[in-house]
């Protein structure tokens, strides 16, 4: 149940949330206005290429994809208050 309502916020929040226009300098994608950076795609990128993947632009739409659903991870997961301690 819980993962269902994961995955329909997710959904949700993928619509219209991460910009391919007017990006900053040095990123290859925004999620609700925070930037992935070159360098964090390139790296990810290099790792699975050095486990023997073949370079492909499906490839890079997939490490950009992945990259994109990590963001809106920490996004939600922060907005539910995730990121915070529990009080002792």
């Amino acid at each position: 149940m819980r993962r269902n309502v994961l995955l329909a916020v997710l959904s949700s929040l993928i619509t219209g949330t991460v910009m391919a226009q007017s990006l900053p300098s040095g990123a290859v994608a925004t999620v609700n206005g925070e930037p992935i950076s070159t360098t964090m795609y390139e790296q990810n990128l290099r790792a699975i290429l050095a486990q023997g993947m073949k370079d492909t632009p499906q490839l890079r739409q997939t490490v950009k994809e992945e990259l994109i659903n990590r963001e809106l991870l920490a996004q939600y997961a922060q907005k539910i208050g995730l990121d915070k301690t529990p009080e002792a």
